[in-house]
């Protein structure tokens, strides 16, 4: 099993589909796709917030510092909303 592939077919499968997308997978092979998604998930939110700070969002550059704070702070976030003990 390739992780890259199933999320592949997972982002291309309706939700309604989504079933056919885990056709077949294991559990452990399940837990590995869904620790790989939960990671980049909180570093999405985290680059997207930081791109947002460094004037993405239409509110002029905040400049770095204050970008990697904003953005560590919603990754934090993200962590603790997906359930990870240690944000």
């Amino acid at each position: 099993m390739d992780v890259e592939e199933v999320i592949d077919k997972m982002l291309k499968t309706s939700r309604n589909d989504m079933a056919y997308a885990v056709e077949g997978l294991q559990p452990e092979q399940l837990a590995m796709v869904s620790s790989v998604l939960m990671f980049r998930a909180a570093l999405y939110a985290e680059l997207a917030a930081y791109a947002d700070y460094r004037g993405g969002c239409g509110c002029g550059d905040h400049g770095h510092e204050e970008a990697l704070q904003r953005a560590h702070g919603h990754m934090r976030l993200v962590r603790r909303t997906l359930g990870f003990s240690i944000p």
